[in-house]
């Protein structure tokens, strides 16, 4: 059996929560542990310390530029397509394995 463990904090909060140094230091005291960190902008670079927000996403990569009249999606098109799917289909593979 293994836990899996999901958070979507910028860079050292969780750190910071669990009161460790890293996260290879929470896998050493639990070896089973999968862990999955869905950040706005990954945990290191320029923007890695940068709140996220879908409509972030979707400006930066020019989505809203194509539209008529730019505004908020209906749906959470890059939160959904750019974070969650592919981070359920990751920790599905890591538990298969």
């Amino acid at each position: 059996p293994a836990d899996v463990l999901v958070e979507s904090f910028r860079p050292g909060i969780l750190e910071a929560m669990m009161g460790v140094d890293s996260c290879e230091e929470l896998l050493a005291q639990y070896p089973s542990l999968i862990v999955c960190r869905i950040t706005g902008y990954g945990q290191t670079g320029p923007a890695a310390t940068l709140p996220g927000h879908d409509i972030d996403y979707c400006a930066r990569a020019g989505v809203l530029g194509m539209m008529k009249e730019p505004h908020a999606l209906p749906v959470q098109v890059a939160d959904l397509c750019g974070g969650s799917w592919p981070a359920a289909l990751q920790i599905v593979a890591a538990l298969y394995r």
